[in-house]
């Protein structure tokens, strides 16, 4: 059988490595290296706690803070609250057309702002995007068969 790894003879003894002798040049490097930087160190101007050196306060530019809409889930359960008070307002049968139509036209406002919201936010879940699109677009048949005259009768 071949041997692959061959080992030398664990039997032989390793060198002993000894350190440099003392008066070499190479010896003190370390040491003058670290004499250097704390002599740099020490050579450094001292301050006492509390002082400050000429340093100044950087400004800032304005912030604006644009204000932002409710999250996508909460506008979502609101639009489906005001599609049941609508409901509601079309079974009421003392509410005339005329009386549910701001309620319609909030209904609307509020689906154009959730649509546009779902469609810009990345980081939206794919399944809360697709039930606040599925609400916006209810909201718009129902404004397009209010407005067609289709509870009229």
């Amino acid at each position: 059988m071949v041997k692959i790894n061959q080992t030398p003879d664990m039997g032989q003894p390793v060198q002993q490595i000894t350190p440099p002798p003392a008066n070499s040049p190479r010896s003190n490097a370390f040491q003058d290296l670290l004499g250097d930087a704390l002599g740099k160190v020490s050579d450094a101007p001292e301050t006492t706690p509390g002082q400050v050196s000429g340093l100044e306060e950087i400004p800032s530019k304005p912030v604006s803070v644009k204000p932002s809409n409710p999250p996508v889930q909460e506008q979502t359960d609101h639009l489906l609250g005001l599609l049941d008070q609508y409901s509601a307002q079309l079974g009421n049968p003392d509410m005339s057309l005329k009386q549910i139509a701001p309620a319609l036209e909030e209904i609307i406002t509020h689906a154009e702002t959730l649509l546009e919201d779902a469609r810009s936010d990345k980081n939206l879940d794919a399944g809360l995007k697709r039930i606040a699109a599925e609400t916006a677009v209810t909201a718009n048949r129902e404004y397009l068969k209010f407005q067609r005259g289709d509870y009229t009768g």
